[in-house]
């Protein structure tokens, strides 16, 4: 009993409990207990819980410097694209406002899983083939993809399938070499100081995230001799920065990953028609004699309609003002831009083209980043460039967004003519001719073209400056359009103003920013630069008004066109610039962008082959920068016209106007004569290379890009007419070798000082003699290049059945008259006259004396000499007139040619 008692009492205890217990409603279930949470996706949660987060097209969390990507598993081994920009730098190109970061404008990688690792890799895209290639196997195994970096996962995310990498080092540049660039461009051994970088700002959309880093570099010793960079480039870049000791830049990253599938098709190039490419070797053309591929870089531009004949974009090229261009040039670039839509209406596309301002008090707006196509004005000392900057896909060669540097010194050229250009030094001269005298019995290494002894530039320096900016991976992205057509501009003001134009500074700025522009944006569009343009009207058909507003001062906006001086020299404003594209930008833009309906790449190619086989038409020609200011005389930046040696006579007319105009009317009184010297300096410059360009007419061949079958098929490499090759030695011999080559008074010669404001006279001692001597050793030593002669015979034997074949028997005849011609007369010889003739006679000897050289060139260096002789010993025995200097001159020479013939005959002796 006792037992049973003790049960029930325990049976009520339970029941006690059980009634204290919620109770179930009919039918419900208990709930299970909630499973338990990943402890790494606490710990990630716990990372990122108070950072800063970012969400779009990537995801970012900025913990205090460091910048943490979030990152699906989905996206790894997906294709991403970067580009990067200075959003302000401290120099000229390279490191300015909008210039790309690194080598390449945009960069393709992945981001690829190695265990506890995120790796960065670069697919190698130089070299491409289809996986099922049979040749596919032995190219994986030699053309290996770039591993460029890793990044420690930080926290994984088992619930959400995400990582987190620290990615700070990729958008601090250090996988582009920013920080080495500082240290060559900055002159000095710069670091980056942590405390004062890191994220200025992010902006975020669906498919593209922008990001800007502010950069502060450091170096508590600037300078100083012992500093290699300054050694290596010495002033080839200006540093901005108020102390060298601080360079605090911003760069703008545009980040978005690439779409696998889309409407965009790539086209194939042909060099008939000139766009710049993306070019790859591909394995699936290994048995063409041409294994690389090449797809034009041009938009993705889709009619809305396809079947209107006449139809809006579906996406319009849509151009933006930037606001660091004031307000009163916004009209000419505008106008600039515009222009392109001539050639888009042509194929049916109606305002292609677009321009908007940039939107005022818009936090998100970002010159640098790649969501818009920005014009802006740069600030640089002197600088005066302008630069087409294009993003493309590195794939296919579609351009994905664009921009345009345009230096603010081209609104700053009126009385200006860069020194540089028209005062070379004594020293750069001279190096100069003892490379032309090499040449003048072999070929001279390194020899200085024709075009840099125009411009008196010093390459050497440049050359070093671009070499070891692109041993760090860079590529100067340098369009020399903008310098030189604003040296040119400023000439051709000042002619405007001996001509008495009353043509306005600003009216002028406004027609020349325009073209400026409009070249710029033509880049931007695909299109490479074409130096024959500039040949299709005549020397009188540039002088008819209405011819120039039907087809243009030149038949391309992207040839270097300079403005148009017969238009200046009958004093008519409206045919100085192009005021539209040209019949090549539409021939072009035909090309590169009109529907062919076609479903692949080879597939358009014959439709694509209809249009490019009219490269032979009037103003269809192309010729580019590697064709430029070498062998062909009709491929020349900065010149004009079918006719360009009558051309050229045109602009000698209108400089020695000038140049007059220049001395009886400068400088008013109280004004320094620094404008006036600088123009008769100018001017004289200009003259002496106009005769140095002369030079290749004499040794040139004209080059052609037709195929056979072209329309109006012409020869692709024949030798220059023999008529132009004589005019030119007749303009060479007046312009430049002729005792009236300087028609400068006495009075100017003596006030030729430069301005004591800026210390640009200080120590400028005006050496007019030596830029008359030098230039004119230069100029014969280009005309007696071994090379020169060469190419002379090669020219008349291809014209062997021509009676009228140029030779180099007549080319000696006519040098050496147009040196010792005027020796019989009773004048005295000038000192610049004694220095050339000396010159000139001593080279002959050379060349008659050089065992080395072709029988016929030392034949026709000893007629030359006996030409020489005959003056001198004429001029002896008539001493009528003859002064003590004159006369130990000619003593001398006669005296060096006895010491050759007495050489020639113990050579040739028995």
């Amino acid at each position: 009993m006792q037992l049973k008692k003790t049960a029930i009492l325990s049976l009520g205890c339970v029941m006690l409990v059980g009634l204290a217990s919620p109770t179930l409603a009919y039918g419900q279930e208990k709930q299970p207990e909630p499973p338990k949470r990943d402890q790494k996706a606490l710990d990630y949660e716990k990372a990122v819980k108070d950072l800063v987060k970012s969400e779009g097209a990537f995801t970012f969390y900025q913990r205090k410097k460091d910048l943490l990507l979030e990152l699906p598993e989905e996206k790894l081994g997906k294709l991403f694209l970067v580009q990067g920009n200075f959003h302000h730098g401290f120099s000229e190109d390279p490191v300015q406002a909008g210039s790309p970061i690194g080598a390449n404008a945009v960069d393709a990688y992945r981001l690829e899983r190695h265990e506890d690792e995120v790796w960065l890799i670069r697919p190698n895209i130089k070299y491409r083939w289809d996986a099922d290639d049979p040749l596919g196997i032995a190219s994986s195994r030699t053309m290996p993809e770039a591993i460029l970096a890793d990044y420690r996962i930080e926290q994984t995310n088992p619930e959400t399938k995400k990582v987190l990498i620290n990615i700070t080092p990729l958008l601090s540049g250090d996988l582009n070499q920013l920080g080495m660039l500082v240290m060559i461009l900055g002159g000095s051994q710069y670091g980056l100081d942590r405390d004062k970088s890191g994220v200025e700002r992010i902006i975020q959309s669906a498919d593209i995230t922008s990001l800007r880093m502010k950069l502060t570099y450091f170096t508590p010793r600037p300078g100083g001799a012992e500093n290699p960079f300054a050694a290596l480039l010495g002033d080839r870049f200006t540093n901005h920065a108020e102390d060298p000791r601080s360079l605090p830049l911003k760069v703008t990253w545009t980040l978005q990953w690439r779409p696998e599938k889309s409407s965009y098709m790539p086209r194939i190039a042909d060099p008939r028609v000139g766009y710049f490419t993306q070019d790859y070797w591909a394995v699936d053309r290994f048995y063409k004699r041409d294994r690389t591929q090449r797809f034009v870089n041009r938009w993705n531009l889709v009619k809305k309609d396809p079947k209107a004949a006449m139809s809006e974009p579906v996406k319009p090229i849509v151009w933006t003002i930037d606001h660091s261009i004031p307000e009163k040039f916004r009209p000419a670039v505008r106008n600039g831009v515009l222009r392109w839509n001539k050639a888009f209406e042509a194929i049916g596309f109606k305002n292609a083209v677009q321009v908007v301002d940039a939107p005022k008090n818009d936090p998100d707006y970002d010159h640098a980043d790649g969501r818009r196509n920005v014009i802006r004005f740069t600030m640089t000392e002197s600088a005066g460039y302008a630069i087409a900057l294009f993003n493309t896909d590195p794939f296919t060669g579609e351009i994905l967004n664009a921009g345009i540097n345009v230096d603010a010194n081209f609104v700053h050229f009126v009385n200006q003519e860069y020194l540089r250009a028209t005062v070379p030094s004594a020293s750069a001269l001279r190096s100069q001719l003892e490379l032309a005298k090499v040449g003048i019995t072999k070929a001279a290494p390194g020899m200085i073209s024709p075009r840099d002894r125009m411009l008196h530039l010093e390459p050497k320096r440049d050359a070093i400056a671009d070499k070891a900016i692109r041993a760090l991976g860079w590529t100067p992205s340098f369009c020399g359009y903008g310098r030189e057509v604003m040296n040119n501009a400023s000439m051709t003001y000042q002619m405007t103003r001996a001509m008495q134009m009353g043509l306005s500074a600003d009216k002028f700025i406004e027609n020349y920013m325009a073209d400026v522009v409009c070249h710029e944006v033509g880049h931007n569009l695909g299109l490479r630069h074409n130096f024959v343009a500039s040949t299709n009207l005549s020397t009188a058909e540039l002088g008819d008004t209405s011819c120039v507003q039907t087809h243009q001062v030149a038949a391309s906006v992207m040839d270097y066109t300079p403005t148009n001086v017969v238009a200046v020299l009958n004093n008519n404003a409206a045919s100085m610039h192009n005021n539209s594209v040209g019949a090549y930008d539409m021939f072009a833009i035909k090309y590169g962008y009109t529907d062919t309906a076609a479903n692949t790449p080879e597939g358009e190619k014959f439709a694509l082959s209809q249009i490019a086989k009219r490269g032979g038409e009037k103003g269809h020609g192309f010729m580019s920068d590697e064709d430029a200011d070498g062998v062909d005389p009709y491929v020349v930046r900065f010149d004009l016209a079918k006719d360009p040696l009558n051309y050229a006579g045109k602009e000698l007319s209108a400089l020695k106007r000038t140049r007059k105009w220049a001395i009886a009317n400068l400088p008013l009184a109280g004004e320094s004569y620094t404008d006036r010297n600088t123009l008769v300096l100018a001017s004289l410059s200009r003259q002496l290379s106009t005769a140095m360009g002369a030079t290749v007419f004499i040794t040139g061949v004209v080059g052609n890009r037709n195929y056979r079958g072209d329309v109006n098929e012409k020869p692709t490499l024949r030798p220059v007419e023999p008529a132009a090759a004589r005019q030119a030695m007749q303009m060479i011999a007046r312009e430049s070798l002729s005792v009236k080559s300087v028609d400068i008074p006495d009075s100017v010669i003596q006030n030729l000082s430069l301005s004591y404001e800026d210390g640009s006279g200080n120590q400028f001692t005006a050496p007019l003699r030596t830029i008359l001597v030098m230039n004119q050793m230069l100029i014969v030593s280009q005309l007696m290049n071994v090379e020169a002669l060469n190419q002379i015979q090669e020219n008349e034997f291809k014209m062997a059945k021509n009676p009228a074949a140029y030779t180099i028997d007549e080319h000696y005849t006519l040098l050496a008259n147009a040196i010792f011609g005027d020796l019989p007369s009773s004048t005295s010889v000038a000192g610049t006259r004694r220095e050339l003739q000396a010159f000139t006679l001593e080279s002959m000897i050379q060349q008659a004396s050089t065992s080395g050289l072709q029988a016929e060139v030392r034949r026709i260096a000893d007629d030359g000499i006996n030409f020489a002789s005959a003056k001198i010993n004429l001029r002896l025995r008539n001493r009528m007139a003859i002064d003590k200097v004159t006369a130990s001159h000619l003593q001398s020479m006669a005296k060096m040619i006895a010491r050759y013939e007495s050489r020639q005959m113990i050579v040739t002796g028995p």
